[in-house]
């Protein structure tokens, strides 16, 4: 849903309200449920949380990088998001970009968790 690869840049460019994350991008999401109608019921909501910064494609094939954390959860969509016309259906548009702001605020606030969590467990290790 992010749409993109994450940078200081990029987040300072779209003044994004997330502190982790750009803003979500929910028009895919809003048409596949259109457009896919009855036949999804869940999410699968993957969360990665490079722990010493995100390695560059070739940094991560050699190894960099290792530390990472990462959440995968099945979550269940609602019906009410299921089979609706996202490109002129106003209401509906609204509905799925909050939905996706409140997927994007939970997960802003796990990886600030995740990473809260690092820095205690590397705090005790030089302890």
């Amino acid at each position: 849903m992010e749409g993109t690869r994450f940078t200081d840049a990029k987040h300072k460019q779209q003044k994004s309200s997330f502190q982790h994350l750009l803003k979500p991008r929910a028009g895919g999401v809003g048409f596949v449920l259109g457009a896919m109608g009855q036949q999804l019921r869940t999410l699968i909501n993957i969360t990665i949380v490079y722990q010493e910064g995100v390695p560059s494609f070739w940094g991560f094939l050699c190894g960099r990088g290792d530390k990472i954390r990462v959440k995968i959860e099945k979550q269940a969509i609602s019906d009410a998001y299921l089979g609706r016309d996202y490109s002129n259906d106003e209401v509906f548009r609204d509905q799925c970009q909050h939905w996706v702001n409140e997927l994007w605020t939970q997960k802003d606030q796990l990886i600030l968790s995740i990473k809260e969590n690092h820095a205690r467990e590397e705090a005790a290790e030089h302890v």
